[in-house]
């Protein structure tokens, strides 16, 4: 016997405002693809972006001071210079203006020692990077849709379509 699927959940969701995402990507082509799965989706997304573990950390302070919009998820690479990223979420984290922020760690590291280090910094998720762009797309979408439909989705408000 098949499952139906409810795809009342996969319908765009009410929206007033456009996502805002931040990435700490430092590498070239990964934060190309990135920023082309997020525009892909549909939501509209403010994407803000840094280059390194100790850019992330001061453009996150940055953010915070100056904007009346919070941002609504973070990516985070490990392996970035300066900071990694670890580095940086736990330095985040000590923010009271991102204690509750969504952190995705995205990164090719499968390394269990990766893993567990990132969920005791304060990781909401660890998502391992597909080497495929198709893939990719669908997994940035999965994890955008994730954060929406959420309570945390629910209580950071509703989305702008694109």
């Amino acid at each position: 016997m098949l499952a139906q699927v409810d795809t009342a959940a996969d319908a765009p969701l009410a929206v007033t405002r456009p996502m805002h995402i931040f990435v700490a990507e430092d590498g070239d082509d990964d934060l190309l693809l990135i920023q082309e799965a997020i525009a892909s989706y549909d939501t509209a997304a403010v994407v803000h972006v840094a280059r390194d573990g100790m850019a992330a950390v001061e453009l996150l302070l940055d953010l915070s001071r100056s904007s009346k919009t919070p941002l609504d998820l973070a990516f985070f690479d490990i392996n970035m210079p300066i900071r990694n990223g670890l580095e940086a979420l736990q330095m985040v984290r000590q923010e009271i203006d991102f204690a509750t922020l969504p952190v995705v760690i995205f990164t090719s590291s499968d390394q269990r020692e990766d893993i567990n280090l990132a969920y005791r910094s304060g990781a909401n998720a660890f998502v391992q990077k597909p080497s495929e762009y198709n893939q990719l797309v669908v997994t940035i979408h999965c994890i955008l849709r994730f954060f929406q439909q959420t309570e945390a989705g629910k209580r950071l408000g509703k989305f702008a379509t694109s």
